[in-house]
């Protein structure tokens, strides 16, 4: 069994919460629901700075909708993180 080391899928802007997550999320679901060897997908929720604990909230409400039960709440990486992550990508 092989596991992926890359995500599926990665967003360099924030979604829209009202509009876009939802419809991204399912489309994620449809995705890996064809993927050999998957049982569901983790999110990684990365609040910016100017993120209000409403919005963290709100998206983790919108996971729960869409039953979605595995979620991880990070930060931001540092430059250094980032060019680590890119050299290794």
């Amino acid at each position: 069994m092989a596991i992926s080391k890359k995500p599926i899928a990665f967003s360099k802007k924030p979604a829209n919460l009202e509009n876009g997550l939802t419809s991204v999320i399912a489309q994620l679901k449809a995705t890996i629901s064809t993927m050999p060897n998957t049982r569901d997908m983790i999110v990684l929720i990365k609040p910016s700075k100017e993120a209000r604990t409403k919005d963290v909230v709100r998206t983790i409400d919108l996971l729960k909708q869409q039953h979605i039960s595995r979620y991880v709440i990070g930060t931001p990486h540092t430059d250094e993180e980032k060019q680590l992550l890119a050299s290794i990508h």
